[in-house]
């Protein structure tokens, strides 16, 4: 058996996921494909888990704790 790959979409755990939207975003230009629910909390509204795509790149965040 042989194993295909086309691509791969690497996860990467985050403790600021504003900062690190902000850098991904802005600084490398990528855009957000799909988010998980907005929370709104003291420090302003978030969500956890976002989907990124830059051309034909793509990588998940989550919010890492400690």
């Amino acid at each position: 058996m042989t194993l295909q790959l086309s691509g791969l979409v690497p996860l990467l755990q985050v403790y600021d996921m504003n900062e690190s939207i902000r850098f991904y975003c802005d600084m490398l230009g990528f855009e957000i494909v799909q988010h998980s629910p907005e929370i709104e909390a003291a420090e302003g509204r978030y969500f956890h888990w976002a989907w990124l795509r830059h051309g034909d790149a793509e990588l998940m965040l989550n919010t890492a704790y400690d």
